[in-house]
């Protein structure tokens, strides 16, 4: 591949990541949203709901930071962006 294909390629790849970009907002304000009912509630809340919550969120904020990050790993080398290691013996 040349250099101008990868950098071609590169460019297309961001700028339809970055379309996708309000789905990621969206989700983000929400989140904060709900932070914001449950913490308002906080003191109503059982200790047990209280560290449920923490748990869950933790796993989720995470758990999206895992999943974004080999999405957009198995995007770059099913596009060819990313170059498999030869072994030099």
């Amino acid at each position: 591949m040349r250099k101008q294909d990868f950098i071609k390629r590169r460019k297309e790849f961001e700028e339809r990541f970055k379309r996708n970009d309000w789905i990621y907002s969206t989700v983000f304000i929400l989140l904060i949203f709900a932070n914001y009912f449950v913490v308002s509630v906080w003191d109503l809340l059982p200790e047990d709901w209280v560290w449920l919550y923490l748990i869950i969120l933790f796993a989720f904020i995470f758990g999206n930071i895992i999943v974004l990050t080999s999405f957009m790993l198995i995007k770059l080398n099913n596009q060819g962006l990313i170059v498999a290691r030869v072994k030099s013996h």
